[in-house]
């Protein structure tokens, strides 16, 4: 009986070691799970009945199309292969912060790279306090890609259950730069009820 008693104890333990961290201040060093959020909002378009509208901009013409729920996984491709922040191998290399935004009065958490030359520089994702205890609301990604012998800077915008947008700067002719915008939006219904 003593050994099981002390079996149940050591399950006990174990099963406690994976609480998450806390600051001294009662606060979690937990880092927003990003990337699994947006993985959860790609399946509900998958299981969903939305219509999907692609806009792509670039040098000044834009062109509209419906796609499938199959292109819509291939167009949020960029947001699905972002270094995670909150796994475990990066989390040490991001500096946290988080602050109440009065001008939005939303909540923005702050990732930022400590390497300057990291592919991901930085992650924001800004929460509105006063929905549901806080909804997430928009996540923002700064993101530098090598393709040959230049550096493609990616800004990713995810807005919740509504639109995502990849504005990709290209080097154009004479050292200039031309920016090539892709949105995706879906779910109407929220976009007219914000």
């Amino acid at each position: 009986m003593k050994y099981w008693m002390a079996g149940c104890w050591a399950l006990l333990l174990v099963a406690c070691g994976d609480k998450k961290e806390e600051k001294a201040d009662g606060t979690s060093t937990e880092p927003f799970q990003a990337i699994a959020f947006i993985r959860s909002q790609v399946r509900d378009v998958d299981t969903s009945l939305y219509q999907i509208r692609k806009v792509v901009s670039f040098d000044g013409k834009a062109d509209t199309s419906v796609i499938t729920r199959e292109q819509f996984r291939q167009e949020a491709a960029p947001f699905l292969t972002l270094p995670d922040v909150a796994s475990k191998d990066l989390r040490d290399d991001y500096k946290e912060e988080n602050l109440y935004d009065e001008t939005l009065k939303k909540v923005v958490l702050f990732y930022t790279a400590k390497d300057p030359e990291a592919a991901l520089q930085r992650e924001q994702v800004i929460i509105d306090p006063d929905q549901g205890g806080g909804l997430v609301k928009t996540m923002i990604f700064d993101f530098y890609d090598k393709q040959g012998g230049y550096i493609v800077h990616r800004n990713l915008v995810w807005a919740n259950n509504d639109h995502f947008s990849v504005s990709e700067s290209l080097p154009g002719p004479g050292g200039t730069e031309r920016i090539r915008r892709t949105t995706v939006s879906w779910n109407d219904f929220t976009r007219d009820s914000q």
